[in-house]
């Protein structure tokens, strides 16, 4: 929900659940000691704000098929990934799917990856 773990400044790793769709405004807002998340397949909707500040953020795993969005009125697609997360943050989507990341508003100035290429560091 919104600001789930805002302020969480000590949480380092998160492991969400298989079965959630929605990750919250402000959900990770300012957790500056978090450095990777994966968000599953599950996640169709990432509010305003979920990554803001988490400046220690090295990579995300968004294993989504297709770019998540933001659900709020008037946000438009989601610049919530755009401009928040450090410009040194890798995101890693899977390899058919780069293409549609690649060219999602709030996501297409990303470092976007191959999820598979993980495998091979």
């Amino acid at each position: 929900g919104k600001e789930a773990f805002s302020g969480c400044t000590r949480l380092t790793n998160v492991i969400l659940s298989d079965s959630l769709t929605y990750i919250g405004e402000a959900a990770f807002r300012g957790c500056t000691e978090l450095t990777n998340i994966t968000i599953p397949n599950s996640v169709t909707t990432i509010e305003e704000e979920a990554f803001s500040g988490c400046t220690g953020l090295n990579s995300i795993v968004c294993k989504s098929k297709n770019p998540p969005i933001s659900g709020s009125e008037g946000a438009g697609p989601i610049y919530i990934i755009n401009d928040i997360v450090p410009p040194t943050t890798t995101i890693y989507v899977p390899k058919e799917s780069i293409d549609a990341y690649k060219t999602a508003d709030g996501w297409k100035t990303m470092n976007i990856k191959a999820i598979e290429s993980l495998n091979k560091k």
